[in-house]
């Protein structure tokens, strides 16, 4: 028989930060609602290597702000300058966070967002505003500037040592660029030169050049949208529908060692794409059932076999994951989907990988955990059990993306009551799991750390 527990945790933090954070303990990922900053809705659009998540908020007078979520709380970055909109669009491993900010008549500034000051990033020469994709550990910002309006153009750029730099085209007037990896290479798209056909494809950057990556046979544009530190890139390649040629057919691709792979999207769906890849070469995405409005679900591709990641979270979690959109070296994913509640959230997905999620064997009534104490806690607190034969005990205890921060080996113990006291200086505030085994018996509980 096993047991699955399934942790509940909701905190309200502040008059203007709303954390609704519901923790499920699956076969395959812990799911972890982001929540809002006082508004009804967020969106998840990266994350570092230690789980911090950056994206888009409503705050509670209906405005738009960037955030953090450092594991514990959603922070609010407000806004630039005197804009009432700000976003969030990747943050690297010194949590150094590219944005935007928005002004009048759909108008959008880059900004670098770094120990609470925002900073103004600048435009590309003849292009009247810009915006950022991807930042990397050297703070290399990558992005693009451009023109509203049906003659407007685009440019893509890197920003590095306070300067904005052009990437090009590949003869066209239009790029875009959408990712880049540790040593500076740097994916998106570029305008091919065709005086007939506005023809988008997939491109590299390195070195100061520019390649075409090409597209998947049959189709006619792609675009790449992130590159790891292999150099394999993933992104999307499409073609307009023939009957309806305002309709585009989007497929997912990777492309790898000089070959570009089709990721086959599951039956039922009609178009998808990849937003990211990581260095153990798993892909997320989205997918769709239709060409024109239909479901949007989100995918993880790995070793040739795509997947549904709804079907890796509990039935009973009452979530909808509707995109993906970042995935670590940890394979942890951030994206967007319809919270238990039916607004739209942000998610962080960790893989469960801890097996403490579920134990063989029904706990012997006389095993017993009366919890701990204080909790929540600011430095220290005590672990409270009790023993009804000799056994051999372990205590472990995790953080809430599923690492393992702690392991004690107590030794064997005669029956009676003991206790276990966890200091935890040195540790982020947030939401630790601990758990004792005593023999065939295991048992989970959670804590939360203050500071």
């Amino acid at each position: 028989m096993y047991l699955k527990i399934t942790l509940s945790i909701k905190l309200i933090i502040g008059p203007l930060l709303l954390i609704a954070s519901t923790i499920a303990l699956a076969d395959e990922y812990l799911i972890t609602d982001l929540g809002t900053l006082g508004g009804i809705w967020s969106g998840a659009s990266d994350l570092n290597e230690q789980g911090y998540v950056v994206g888009l908020s409503s705050v509670s007078s209906g405005a738009q702000h960037g955030y953090v979520w450092d594991g514990v709380m959603m922070h609010d970055l407000g806004t630039p300058s005197v804009y009432l909109v700000s976003g969030a669009n990747a943050i690297n491993d010194s949590n150094q966070t590219a944005g935007f900010a928005n002004g009048e008549f759909q108008s959008q500034y880059a900004y670098l967002w770094e120990d609470s000051i925002w900073t103004y990033l600048g435009t590309l020469p003849d292009l009247d505003y810009s915006s950022t994709t991807d930042i990397n550990n050297a703070n290399q910002i990558v992005g693009y500037s451009f023109m509203l309006g049906p003659g407007g153009g685009s440019l893509g750029w890197i920003w590095e040592s306070d300067t904005l730099t052009s990437l090009g085209t590949l003869g066209g007037e239009r790029s875009s660029a959408n990712g880049i990896n540790e040593i500076g290479e740097i994916v998106g798209y570029a305008q091919i030169y065709n005086p007939d056909t506005l023809i988008n494809h997939a491109c590299l950057w390195t070195g100061g050049g520019i390649t075409d990556l090409g597209v998947l046979p049959g189709e006619i544009n792609s675009a790449a949208s992130d590159i790891n530190e292999s150099g394999q890139i993933c992104g999307s390649s499409s073609h307009q529908q023939s009957t309806y040629p305002f309709l585009t057919v989007t497929i997912p691709c990777l492309w790898d060692d000089g070959s570009i792979i089709e990721l086959e999207l599951l039956p039922g769906y009609v178009r998808g794409a990849a937003s990211a890849i990581n260095d153990n070469c798993q892909i997320i995405g989205w997918m769709n059932t239709s060409l024109s409005g239909g479901s949007s679900r989100a995918f993880i591709w790995e070793d040739g076999v795509m997947t549904n990641l709804n079907q890796l979270i509990p039935a009973g979690s009452n979530w909808i994951l509707k995109s993906a959109s970042d995935i670590n070296n940890l394979g942890q994913i951030v994206g967007t989907g319809e919270a238990p509640n039916g607004e739209t959230h942000g998610y962080l997905l960790s893989p469960d990988t801890t097996g403490i999620h579920e134990y063989e064997n029904n706990p012997p009534p006389s095993y017993l955990i009366t919890g701990n104490f204080p909790d929540p806690f600011i430095v220290s607190t005590t672990i409270h059990y009790s023993l009804p034969e000799p056994s051999e005990v372990m205590i472990e205890i995790y953080d809430v993306l599923g690492r393992r921060v702690e392991i004690s080996t107590e030794g064997d113990h005669s029956s009676g009551e003991y206790q276990f006291v966890w200091n935890a200086q040195g540790q982020p505030s947030g939401v630790y799991l601990y758990r004792i085994q005593a023999g065939n018996y295991s048992e989970v509980r959670k804590m939360v750390l203050l500071k």
